[in-house]
């Protein structure tokens, strides 16, 4: 019986010892996989590293694009007025444009009704030009006119005279 126990108890041993043999490689692997998960770890803890000093990075980054943002906001504000001063100086110049169109046109009607005026004045010159010809030939041919009859006259005052002076000495006579 003793036998029987021995062999039992060393059937039992070589059970533990496979259990124990068994635990021991689970173990191993355990370790194993301990080791895996710290490496793991690690790189993981390099990735935060990383992750953080980008993180860093962008949070640096976005203070100086909010920083260029309000640059540009204010340089937008700054365009937004200058391009409504220019649109006033638009409209300015709009009406100014018009008011120069109003006055072109008068100035063509009034250089129009100058062409007339100028043009009917240049027809009345020539006409009083024409009748001034025609007065002066009328006032040299009066004036011939008046000679003639003016000799005339004085050839028969002067016959008039004459026989008068006749009559005279034959009344002196």
């Amino acid at each position: 019986q003793m036998a029987k126990e021995i062999k039992h108890i060393q059937e039992n041993l070589k059970l533990v010892i496979n259990e124990n043999h068994t635990l021991r490689r689970n173990f191993e692997d355990a370790d194993n996989k301990i080791v895996d998960v710290k490496n793991r770890l690690l790189v993981k803890e390099d990735i935060i590293k990383h992750i953080d000093e980008e993180l860093l990075c962008s949070r640096k980054k976005i203070v100086t694009d909010e920083v260029l943002i309000k640059d540009l906001v204010f340089e937008n504000k700054n365009k937004k007025g200058y391009i409504d001063d220019l649109e006033k100086e638009v409209q300015e110049l709009k009406k100014t444009k018009a008011k120069l169109i109003y006055e072109n046109s008068q100035i063509r009607l009034l250089a129009k009704e100058i062409s007339d005026d100028s043009d009917n004045l240049l027809r009345v010159i020539t006409e009083l030009k024409t009748e001034k010809k025609v007065a002066d030939r009328k006032i040299e041919s009066l004036l011939e006119s008046r000679k003639y009859d003016g000799k005339k006259m004085n050839n028969m005052r002067n016959e008039d005279s004459k026989n008068d002076n006749v009559a005279q000495e034959e009344v002196n006579e």
